[in-house]
């Protein structure tokens, strides 16, 4: 849909603050990376990539605050540690919640993609299905497995960059969801990491 027009593209990514450094509770929450067209890294192959989970760095919690829209039928909220600051029994400061930049999509939306993550868990073809079938509440996420790089330092092979020198490669898995499903209180993050094993 974005091949003729790829800054489209990263402009909505914009419009979904994924891209933005949030004015979080805590100092040191790094900028998300994206080489966009007029970048000496892009090339014909970023934007695919990107569909796939490469070519971007985003931190987990720019990845919740966008499943929380969803899971908040649309509504971006920013993410806070710290609902007020009190002095002697007195709010001196009240922090949260705000909603960011509107809505990311209307609720019909946010439900037909809550449809979708339900899929990933509840259906049999379902990439989490075989752990999550019997989960005592329904969750609606997404799987993802994405290689990433081996050093040449740490055995890297100089001419591809995700393996070493014997073909070994090395996954980042993650999951990324929000439950109950039907009345979301919870959204999670988790990263798993394999050893170095050879393609199957």
């Amino acid at each position: 849909y974005y091949e003729k027009a790829p800054k489209d593209f990263i402009a909505k990514l914009n419009e979904y603050q994924m891209l933005e450094q949030f004015d979080f509770d805590i100092n040191g929450l790094p900028r998300p990376v994206c080489n966009g067209p007029g970048s000496k890294l892009w090339n014909w192959s970023n934007l695919p990539q990107m569909g796939t989970g490469y070519s971007i760095n985003v931190t987990p919690i720019h990845l919740l605050t966008f499943y929380n829209a969803i899971a908040n039928g649309g509504r971006m909220m920013k993410p806070y540690l710290v609902e007020s600051i009190e002095q002697d029994g007195k709010v001196i400061e009240e922090r949260g919640p705000v909603e960011l930049n509107g809505a990311i999509c209307s609720p019909q939306t946010a439900a037909e993609v809550t449809k979708g993550l339900l899929a990933v868990t509840q259906e049999e073809k379902g990439t989490a299905h075989f752990r999550m079938k019997d989960c005592k509440l329904k969750v609606a996420g997404k799987t993802g497995t994405a290689f990433y790089t081996i050093p040449v330092s740490k055995g890297g092979n100089p001419k591809n960059p995700f393996e070493d020198l014997q073909g070994n490669r090395e996954r980042q898995c993650t999951f990324a969801g929000f439950f109950p499903a039907d009345d979301p209180q919870y959204t999670a993050i988790i990263a798993l990491y394999t050893y170095r094993t050879k393609e199957h």
